[in-house]
């Protein structure tokens, strides 16, 4: 009986012992598990903290305002506008004195546009071309091999004939269609050169009114 006894007490003793030790083991999991979350926790927070930083920097949350220049805006619609309108193509001609060199010159005709592929009834427009035309209609015309064209000047050369040969340069005294300007308005204005072998022998300041042609 008394065997018995302590017997059931050691059996209890050592389930008290293990209940105790357990129960100890758990708390201190629970107590480190709690330190490295609070750990990583602060760690995130810094982070977090750092990056917030660091994002300030490159993106400011001051929001900057630029205000558009209307003017600048407008003008260079207008540019463009006035070159869409530009069409330099047609003859040239001057009421103006000429040099006893220069006696013989009657025109120069540009072309800007094909004569074969339209749209919307305008021809497509192709590199400039022309020619310089001496004498009356049974004279000499001198294909123009170098064309410098815009809204606002003109520069070209002329092929050799026996020697001779021209250039031009001048500026353009409106930007809009020559359609609509009066036929006696001056639209070009600049100065024409003669060289024969290359060197000048005549030049002269002309001003020249358009005509469109048939």
């Amino acid at each position: 009986m008394k065997i018995k006894n302590y017997l059931f007490t050691l059996m209890v003793g050592i389930t008290t012992f293990w209940a105790g030790f357990a129960g100890f083991s758990i708390w201190e999991l629970s107590k480190t598990t709690n330190t490295k979350v609070e750990q990583n926790s602060s760690k995130l927070e810094t982070q977090n903290k750092i990056k917030k930083e660091n994002t300030q920097e490159i993106f400011p949350t001051t929001i900057i305002t630029v205000e558009a220049n209307p003017s600048a805006d407008e003008t260079q619609l207008n540019n463009v506008e006035n070159q869409e309108e530009f069409d330099a193509e047609g003859y040239y001609h001057t009421e103006d004195k000429l040099p006893k060199e220069l006696a013989n010159f009657n025109y120069f005709h540009l072309t800007t546009s094909s004569d074969e592929v339209f749209v919307d009834y305008e021809g497509v427009p192709i590199p400039p071309k022309g020619y310089l035309h001496i004498g009356e209609r049974r004279g000499k015309s001198y294909d123009l091999t170098q064309i410098n064209l815009s809204n606002k000047k003109l520069a070209f050369a002329s092929q050799k004939i026996n020697g001779i040969s021209y250039e031009f340069s001048g500026r353009f005294l409106t930007s809009k269609r020559f359609w609509n300007v009066d036929p006696k308005t001056i639209v070009l204005e600049g100065e024409l050169i003669k060289l024969r072998k290359s060197k000048k022998v005549a030049s002269v300041k002309l001003r020249f009114t358009w005509y469109g042609g048939c």
